[in-house]
């Protein structure tokens, strides 16, 4: 097998800096430094949208654990106890 698309190959959808599809496009060149300001613009938000869904789940991963820790705790008084000794 040599040429052509094959099953799995190449980026997969959603990794590259827009977090979208993304498609070759021909525009004049005039338009190009407002063109990339925009692009720029729509990357750094989907950015910041990342870091935020990472401080998100990063807080929720905590809550998770603290809830884990104070259930263990109800369910097991004396070795909760024990613990803090």
């Amino acid at each position: 097998m040599s040429g052509g698309s094959r099953k799995g190959a190449g980026r997969p959808i959603g990794t590259n800096r827009y977090g979208e599809p993304t498609k070759a496009i021909r525009v004049p060149i005039s338009l190009l430094p407002e063109i990339e300001k925009r692009l720029d613009k729509m990357a750094e938000a989907h950015e910041e949208y990342l870091d935020n869904l990472d401080f998100a789940l990063d807080r929720r991963n905590c809550f998770v654990y603290q809830l884990e820790e104070l259930n263990e705790r109800v369910s097991n008084p004396l070795k909760a106890s024990s613990k803090e000794s």
